[in-house]
């Protein structure tokens, strides 16, 4: 199951890219200003299994880790956050300043049951990394059937 969930993120990371390449070409064809290509605020979003437990690393470069909520349920996590980016462009005759505020939300099913209570997240250097401790499946029982 986790070779399926890798092949899917990564079709999923490729359509995603190649769509914005093709928006951001047509915007440059009209000569119009294009937003950021990872305006949503999180750039990429990596699943690991390890074993015991499922690690996330999402890279949020333009986010403070005071603006980013990480929701999880037994099958399901949720990153929410919002952006705030300045960017400033510099030339010989004139300054612009553009700021982006924003929300964002995304949400993903799991490829296992995970314990929300001993779920635990760290931010470093604008990556975000949730370690998602699996769920013990119970053995299976077996049960003598009389026949009557």
């Amino acid at each position: 199951m986790a070779e399926l969930t890798i092949w899917k993120t990564e079709e999923m990371n490729r359509l995603r890219r190649d769509m914005g390449r093709m928006f951001a070409r047509v915007w440059d064809d009209f000569g119009m200003e294009h937003s950021h290509p990872h305006a949503g605020g999180i750039d990429s979003i990596e699943l690991i299994d390890r074993g015991p437990s499922l690690v996330l690393r999402a890279k949020t470069p333009d986010i403070d880790p005071q603006d980013l909520a990480v929701q999880v349920s037994e099958d399901r996590l949720t990153l929410q956050g919002t952006v705030r980016r300045n960017q400033v462009q510099d030339n010989d005759r004139s300054r612009s300043i553009q700021t982006r505020y924003g929300s964002f939300s995304r949400s993903m099913r799991l490829p296992c049951r995970v314990v929300p209570e001993e779920v635990e997240a760290t931010f470093n250097d604008g990556v975000l990394e949730v370690m998602l401790p699996k769920r013990k499946t119970e053995s299976a029982r077996e049960i003598e059937i009389r026949i009557a």
